[in-house]
């Protein structure tokens, strides 16, 4: 079973190309419950511990895939799943920062996607997150709401979240991340996680299940088979 855990701006239509691509035989579950508006990562987490669990206790073998914040809330996940995939998680706060004026949100959202008018439905997806920044610039509550989420994204690069994960998770960012530059988080990973494992997209930005459906598809199958190896070896040992 793959949960699928979308970003701040992002929606669970993130996830249908990637889902379309896996074999009909998978069950896949999108995120209908988040609203970053009203939910911390945590509370995300809980929402879905229960049916993960679940799933574990029948069998199945389960598999959490977050993108960008969402990826926090699939690490506070880990000890209910069989493996974690990570896609363009949070890293530069610098460069990744949502910006606070109207007129630069949308020149921000497109330059997420590197592949630009590309992207199915790409207009209709970009308008979408721009008003989900428009609605957290509403007033001084949705200022806040963005200082408390920028914290919990924080957290990602704590050694007690991603750390902990240790071979179950797999990282995926794309060459044209401007928000997780290749060189700094190779050398971020190496140091702060070096059992998971890192997988860099060519032709891709930060919007990864928009931008490489197939690919991630792929990496999805692959780390579903791998927890099943995984799941054998803890038996035998």
């Amino acid at each position: 079973m793959y949960l699928f855990l979308h970003g701040l701006i992002g929606s669970p239509d993130h996830w249908t190309r990637v889902v379309q691509a896996l074999p009909k035989s998978e069950r896949c579950v999108l995120d209908h419950f988040t609203d970053y508006l009203q939910h911390d990562v945590v509370e995300v987490a809980a929402h879905y511990r229960a049916m993960l669990g679940a799933a574990q206790a029948r069998g199945e073998r389960t598999i959490v895939v977050g993108n960008s914040l969402g990826c926090v809330a699939a690490l506070h996940l880990q000890g209910v799943v069989d493996g974690l995939v990570l896609t363009a998680p949070p890293f530069d706060f610098g460069q990744g920062n949502i910006p606070l004026q109207k007129s630069k949100c949308e020149p921000f959202v497109r330059a997420l996607f590197s592949r630009n008018a590309t992207i199915e439905n790409e207009d209709k997806l970009v308008k979408k997150a721009c008003d989900t920044i428009d609605a957290l610039m509403a007033d001084r509550n949705g200022l806040r709401r963005i200082r408390s989420l920028k914290q919990q994204a924080k957290s990602f690069t704590s050694k007690d979240l991603l750390g902990h994960a240790g071979a179950k998770a797999s990282v995926v960012i794309g060459d044209e991340d401007f928000t997780t530059p290749r060189s700094a988080f190779s050398k971020f990973m190496s140091t702060n996680a070096p059992q998971a494992h890192l997988r860099v997209l060519k032709n891709c930005g930060h919007a990864v299940p928009l931008e490489q459906p197939r690919q991630l598809a792929w990496i999805l199958e692959e780390v579903l088979a791998q927890s099943g190896s995984r799941k054998i070896m803890d038996a035998v040992s």
